[in-house]
Order: C-alpha cells, then structure tokens, then sequence
C-alpha cells in the first residue's frame, strides 16, 4: 500500500496529461468542420451532376465557400441550367447556389 499512495500522483498526472493532449490532438477545430462540410457538398452536388441523365454532357465546375454552392460551366439550355440549379438546391447544407452557367448558343444537331 505504501506504494500505491507514492505512485498515485504521478499516475493521476500521467491520465490528466494524457486526456488533456487527447482532447486537444482529437478536437476539431471549427475552420476543419467548415472545410470538411464544404468537400462533402461539393461531392454530392458534383456527383448527382455527374449521374443526371440531361446533364451527362456537360462539363459543369462545382465549389463551395460558407454553404454557398457555385456552378460555373456551359450548358445547352435553359432546362439544364435548371436542372443543375435545382440538384444543387437539393443537397443538405447548401444554403445558396451562385449561378455561373453560360447557355450554350451554338445549335446541336440531332444526334450529337
């Protein structure tokens, strides 16, 4: 026991120690959370995109800053500009869409 009541303190300082540097190297800092957020809605939105049968030919550049979502690109019409506005809408955390899109004026033939 004599021990015991010796080695107590410095065990108490080794888990105090040990749980302060944890709870400092685990804990996310609120820049990383943001940034983290905006990758995963820049993902979604880029893939539903990429997956949407009207927007399959399109080369649409997708980013985003504070839940703000930015669509940059051509499109061949007004319906596909739509459409990728409102996939964009569609995915959580996405508090605004920044349109950025040109409709393509060159005509496609059939086909194309």
């Amino acid at each position: 026991m004599k021990y015991a009541s010796r080695f107590l303190p410095l065990f108490a300082a080794v888990l105090l120690a040990s749980g302060c540097a944890t709870a400092v190297l685990s804990g996310a800092g609120a820049d990383d959370v943001a940034s983290a957020d905006e990758a995963r809605i820049t993902r979604s939105v880029r893939t539903l995109i990429y997956r949407d049968a009207l927007l399959a030919d399109t080369r649409i550049q997708v980013s985003t800053r504070n839940g703000v979502v930015t669509l940059r690109g051509k499109v061949n019409s007004g319906e596909e500009l739509g459409r990728a506005l409102s996939i964009a809408e569609s995915v959580a955390g996405v508090r605004a869409v920044n349109i950025e899109l040109r409709v393509n004026d060159t005509p496609r033939e059939i086909g194309q």
